[in-house]
């Protein structure tokens, strides 16, 4: 798959493994970055299997929505239903929610509620000021998803490789 997937995977690991012995605004901005590489990896990849289909990946556009063009054009693409179906139920679309949240301007009805994922966590309180954070379950979460991730690249990587 594409050298820049695995290059913001890596740098993902990188600021995980700083920001478990780092503290205050230092960690916060290193689980930020973490979350922003972990997203970026998340939509190269994304793109590059749109690209085994000759489609491009359009601003904005997740697995969901390229899932249902293609399906459009009578195109079935396995490994994007996997990503649709991780983006509606597990860590996918918790990721792009908090990566969406990262880069947000600040809605302050918005930081009195926290947010929920869909799978019913709360999603991860990258507020260093907040009583509900906890930084190690961020880690925590965020290495999680980052093996997750890493092992369906791998696989989806050798899926097309079979082709």
């Amino acid at each position: 798959m594409s050298g820049r997937v695995h290059q913001k995977l890596y740098f993902s690991k990188l600021l995980l493994e700083r920001a478990r012995v780092e503290s205050g605004q230092v960690q916060l901005a290193l689980l930020e970055g973490a979350v922003m590489h972990l997203a970026v990896a998340y939509r190269c990849h994304v793109a590059a299997i749109a690209a085994q289909y000759d489609q491009l990946l359009q601003s904005g556009e997740h697995a969901i929505e390229l899932t249902q063009r293609l399906v459009q054009q009578g195109v079935d693409a396995a490994e994007l239903n996997e990503l649709a179906t991780l983006e509606k139920k597990a860590w996918a679309g918790d990721l792009l929610r908090l990566a969406a949240a990262t880069v947000a301007p600040a809605d302050p009805d918005e930081e009195r509620r926290p947010p929920t994922s869909s799978v019913g966590i709360a999603v991860l309180q990258l507020d260093a000021q907040s009583p509900a954070a906890d930084p190690q379950h961020h880690i925590q979460q965020l290495s999680e998803w980052h093996a997750d991730f890493s092992e369906l690249v791998a696989a989806q990587h050798a899926s097309l490789q079979e082709w």
